[in-house]
């Protein structure tokens, strides 16, 4: 299984240009400033700019004072930000959206015509699933989640809403040099597992010509 050391490593390989981030507050230890998982600020050593968008008023609020440059706004709402982008990362909030339609579109209208999409989720066939079901009875979900992805339904998922997928990684983020024994164990073990079993996936799309929302609403008119 290919294993990187946290997960925004392998994110970061196609940060350039103008870059939105949609939900770039972050949650937990990690995924906060200063975090190995908040990638919010790497991604400004890489890029022409970098615009951030996330709901939590008080988390955009925090970052904008430490001189980030974020919107206050529902990504799953429409919206407009006056400017598209070489990138848009998703990182880790797909699975909390509803209304995956809007969500989508807002991106496709946003993403610049040879821009890149990039998507991260919850793999919902990786081992951590398969294991704890086999003891616990059922996996330990994350209750805001609102749905999980396969592979196969994340590009499904991309391909219905006006995208084609350039290319699909799954992997884990697990760092030995900073995890307690058990967790050494862990990597060790994850090692010899397929890439399929991974915790994480990364789909990076294209727009494709004539797909998205405003186009569809252009042919029913």
């Amino acid at each position: 299984m290919k294993i990187y050391k946290n997960r925004v490593e392998p994110t970061l390989k196609y940060a350039y240009g103008d870059i939105l981030e949609i939900g770039c507050v972050g949650m937990g230890v990690n995924d906060v400033v200063g975090g190995e998982d908040f990638i919010h600020d790497a991604l400004i050593e890489r890029a022409n700019s970098v615009t951030g968008l996330d709901i939590d008023k008080n988390g955009v609020d925090e970052l904008n004072t430490k001189g980030f440059d974020v919107v206050c706004q529902d990504a799953q709402e429409p919206y407009d930000l006056g400017k598209d982008f070489d990138v848009i990362i998703a990182e880790e909030n797909i699975e909390h959206i509803s209304n995956l339609k809007t969500y989508l579109g807002n991106v496709y209208k946003h993403l610049r015509p040879d821009g890149s999409f990039i998507v991260t989720t919850p793999n919902a066939q990786c081992f951590d699933f398969f294991f704890q079901t086999l003891v616990f009875g059922k996996p330990r979900v994350n209750k805001f989640h609102t749905h999980y992805h396969s592979v196969d339904t994340l590009v499904y998922l991309l391909e219905s809403n006006g995208f084609s997928v350039d290319k699909v990684m799954v992997y884990q983020a697990i760092n030995p040099s900073t995890t307690n024994f058990l967790g050494k164990i862990a990597w060790l073990f994850l090692r010899l597992l397929p890439n399929c079993f991974g915790r994480t996936i990364m789909v990076i799309a294209k727009k494709k010509e004539g797909g998205g929302i405003e186009n569809e609403t252009k042919q029913r008119e």
